[in-house]
């Protein structure tokens, strides 16, 4: 199995998705320090700058999710033609009140450089948009591709369809829904 990349939204079953396949024995790579650990809303090449400790990455694992991962998937997606991507998604509504109860004001400077804002509370219109128009353009590129899924944990997608995928064995139980309900 080659390279596979989560390109879902944080707050859209990540963190579910990424303990599955650490279940399924992959490597499993989650946020990657860049520019110096941190992401700086100056810096106008910041995915220049992210690309070469992406790279180291990707040599030493085969699963990547989260930041910057998903911020940067049209660079793998181009770079990497093999590689599988999966694009976590939930209702948009969902989302958003989980965006609320987890962040509220506690601002990052990489959700400032992806919605423009640090924190979501009081932008949400902005936040919004990104969530649509993010989900509409890895949809577009990825149509038809069998180098695409698309996971919705929240409604219940699990084992049955990320296991063929990833071409692992269909587990039975209880598929991972961490950080539910605020946990």
């Amino acid at each position: 199995m080659g390279v596979i990349f989560c390109v879902g939204l944080e707050k859209t079953g990540t963190t579910s998705l990424a303990s599955a396949l650490d279940h399924l024995n992959f490597t499993v790579w989650r946020s990657a320090p860049v520019s110096g650990g941190r992401f700086s809303v100056n810096n106008p090449n910041i995915a220049a700058d992210a690309l070469p400790e992406c790279l180291n990455r990707i040599e030493a694992g085969n699963v990547f999710i989260q930041q910057p991962w998903a911020w940067l998937w049209e660079e793998w997606a181009d770079r990497f033609p093999t590689a599988r991507f999966i694009l976590t998604v939930r209702d948009e509504d969902d989302w958003w009140r989980s965006n609320l109860t987890y962040f509220a004001n506690r601002g990052t400077e990489m959700r400032r450089w992806v919605y423009g804002h640090p924190a979501p509370r009081g932008h949400e219109a902005a936040y919004r948009k990104v969530f649509r128009t993010h989900n509409q353009k890895v949809r577009e590129r990825f149509a038809g591709s069998p180098r695409f899924l698309e996971l919705d944990v929240c409604a219940g997608d699990g084992w049955k369809k990320l296991c063929p995928f990833v071409d692992r064995p269909v587990l039975e139980g209880v598929f991972p829904h961490m950080n539910k309900g605020g946990t």
